[in-house]
């Protein structure tokens, strides 16, 4: 007999190691703007940072036992990711130098939207079920977040150049949503297999 709970965790497991590796694939960019100690941070495009942390609060939201029980592996996973991606955003912003006042604003306003569900969610939801309206805010963000993952695999394609998206990521990408997915179905998460579908 196949204990489904088991194979749902360790593809869950499988998926929580790829999305860390996915979540620190801008370390070494960070390093050398660190490094450099210079403006080069200009260079890059802060606001995917933002939507990726945005993103993981969400599924932070989500994974809460509270909110959606039995996802304990979504709530490590980004958890870990809010705390990257909030590392990124910290250098940026020590480093940046024309749009700093703009990443904080943005900042805000997601801690000010997530504390919005968060108090919404608790206080006038009080089933699991109407709790899990964090789900469809999760996946309407998060297919966005995997459409702008796909465009910049299409690009890479198009201009055959690992500029903009090493092999590894490319191949990571897919196979990680793949985990997701199956770890979705073995758990008949609809929100999260939305997702990944």
């Amino acid at each position: 007999m196949v204990d489904h709970e088991l194979i749902r965790v360790v593809f869950g497991i499988i998926a929580n190691v790829i999305s860390v590796g996915l979540f620190t694939s801008a370390v070494p960019t960070f390093y050398r703007v660190v490094k450099r100690c210079d403006d080069s941070v200009e260079d890059i495009n802060p606001y995917y940072f933002l939507a990726m942390t945005f993103n993981c609060f969400l599924w932070v939201l989500y994974g809460l036992p509270f909110i959606h029980p039995g996802n304990f592996l979504l709530l490590t996973t980004y958890g870990t990711g809010v705390t990257i991606h909030i590392a990124y955003l910290a250098i940026f912003l020590l480093y940046a130098r024309r749009q700093r006042m703009c990443v904080v604003s943005v900042i805000l306003i997601e801690l000010l939207v997530i504390a919005l569900v968060f108090g919404v969610v608790i206080g006038l939801n009080h089933t699991f079920d109407s709790r899990s309206f964090v789900g469809f805010l999760m996946g309407t963000f998060g297919s966005g977040i995997l459409v702008f993952h796909q465009r910049l695999a299409t690009k890479v394609q198009d201009k055959k150049c690992a500029k903009w998206m090493p092999f590894l990521i490319a191949l990571s990408d897919p196979l990680n949503n793949l985990c997701w997915c199956i770890y979705a179905a073995l758990g008949s998460d609809r929100y999260l297999m939305v997702i990944y579908v």
